[in-house]
């Protein structure tokens, strides 16, 4: 991929969006707020989760009781990018606002079944630090818990993590982080919110300094390079994000994810991937309090950067061949950086789909792809038919001469037969001469020698007459047979004289 060209980050140059233009969910159906080009830069102004309802002012501490979904600002358009590719979003500055405010209530984060009763805190923000109305001071961490793409399957409530990104609160995305997200639909549609001033790993008491801000960052598309889950490179790592409705299901997803990416990248074969990952690597849990839980994996790139690069490794490899991609360059980042991933990864874990509200649905490719696939069988079947038809009728045929020819070769050697018997029969009679075949011919249908009638179907002989053969001494037998006047009466009509 060809490398963007610096750009002014001045947010005062950039295009900007409103953080009157909120939303509430993931919805591919949503008019964008803004349309941007690969390599733009967009600055974004944010509500706080609560869109504001909570100030200093204390009565209006007690107001809210969480809300349904988060607001988030948006959505953009990206120009250019389309299902199956990656969107990097390349954060350079968050500058939250000047105050906000964390709570803790019944039923929030990981102890929420002990908590009694809502306690809030306000926080005042200043260039490094966060300092809490009691003066309790902690480190500026400004971190994006809800950034992500409209998702294909339809609307997602953007209290949700999933494959489209949504809900992470992961504190590896913030400022000088780049941040993969699989394109869902064209354009992306991308939108974000719930700005954090600082938040402890795990979101354990499920809230941070929740605080409005402006987000200025830079967009990139990866053409080709498709990706199950969002992925995040800092400085100093490598992080894939997954998310379930377990803490073991989701690790499983985590480690799963970051395999392919060293397969990918690095070349490396399932088990040295593995084994790597186990030495190396650290799996953390970002979030335990949302309608999922999100857990992640984080690969130090100092290990990353001694892997030498390849295109290929034998064993379980789940991938495509890589194709090489370059990243968008950044101020002040080391010169052997390693470009994002831009390779076509198979998903052979889609059974471990998160467990997100509504199911997924094929895209409009995949369907495409299922009717090609469906002619394609048609069409092989059509020929097979045809091929089965045309060879049944060449042996119907075969079989056809085959039967014609056994019946003409019996007709024949039946009549040899026949007119063999006729010449024995005659020649020891002393009847007439042998049968000519114009004779038998007339035998046959029944007519006289010179009828030239047509040959009757029925192959019917006349009765012929008997000729008794005598024996030796079959005459004496003859001469002492008394004879009898044929008178023509029966033997007991001549004795009674009748």
């Amino acid at each position: 991929m060809e490398s963007i060209p610096e750009m002014e980050t001045d947010a005062s140059s950039a295009r900007r969006v409103s953080r009157n233009r909120t939303h509430t969910e993931f919805d591919p159906q949503l008019r964008p707020a803004l349309t941007v080009t690969r390599g733009e830069t967009v600055v974004v102004e944010t509500q706080d989760c609560f869109n504001g309802q909570v100030i200093a002012d204390r009565p209006t501490h007690g107001r809210p009781e969480g809300p349904e979904n988060i607001p988030v600002s948006g959505p953009i358009y990206i120009d250019g990018a389309d299902v199956g590719d990656v969107l990097c979003v390349h954060i350079l500055r968050i500058a939250p606002a000047s105050s906000g405010m964390a709570w803790v209530r019944p039923g929030g984060g990981i102890l929420g079944k002990d908590i009694r009763r809502s306690v809030t805190r306000t926080a005042s923000v200043h260039k490094d630090r966060v300092t809490l109305e009691d003066g309790i001071v902690l480190p500026l961490h400004p971190v994006i818990g809800n950034i992500g793409v409209a998702a294909r399957h339809g609307k997602i409530g953007t209290a949700y993590p999933g494959r489209h990104g949504g809900n992470m609160d992961t504190m590896e995305v913030t400022s000088g982080s780049r941040v993969f997200l699989p394109v869902q639909v064209k354009g992306a549609l991308l939108s974000l919110g719930d700005v954090k001033a600082c938040i402890g790993d795990g979101q354990i008491s499920g809230t941070g300094v929740e605080v409005g801000a402006e987000v200025t960052f830079r967009v990139d598309t990866l053409p080709g390079g498709r990706f199950s889950w969002p992925r995040v490179k800092t400085h100093n790592d490598w992080v894939t994000i997954t998310s379930a409705s377990t803490v073991e299901h989701a690790s499983r997803l985590a480690v799963t994810e970051m395999i392919r990416w060293l397969e990918q990248e690095k070349g490396l074969d399932f088990d040295t991937a593995h084994l790597l990952i186990g030495l190396g690597g650290a799996l953390r849990i970002s979030q335990w309090t949302n309608p999922l839980v999100t857990a992640r994996l984080v690969f130090p790139k100092a290990i990353a950067r001694k892997l030498p690069t390849r295109s290929g490794a034998p064993g379980r490899t789940i991938f495509f061949p890589q194709t090489e991609e370059a990243e968008t360059p950044d101020e002040g980042r080391v010169a052997d950086e390693e470009t994002p991933v831009a390779s076509l990864i198979v998903d052979t874990h889609a059974e471990e789909e998160t467990d997100a509200p509504q199911e997924a649905a094929e895209t409009g490719q995949d369907r495409q792809e299922g009717r090609r696939s469906r002619r394609w069988r048609r069409r092989r079947s059509g020929n097979r038919r045809r091929r089965g038809d045309e060879k049944s009728g060449t042996e119907n045929a075969e079989r056809q001469d085959t039967d014609e020819k056994t019946v003409s070769e019996t007709t024949a050697a039946t009549d040899d037969a026949t007119a063999t018997q006729e010449r024995r029969g005659t020649e020891e009679g002393g009847g007439d001469a042998v049968a000519t075949p114009e004779r038998r011919g007339a035998e046959k249908s029944g007519e006289s020698p010179g009828n030239t009638g047509e040959e009757k179907p029925a192959r019917r002989r006349p009765p012929r007459r008997r000729v008794r053969r005598r024996k030796p001494g079959s005459a004496s037998e003859e001469a002492s047979a008394p004879e009898t006047e044929d008178t023509g009466h029966t033997p007991d009509e001549r004795e009674t004289g009748e």
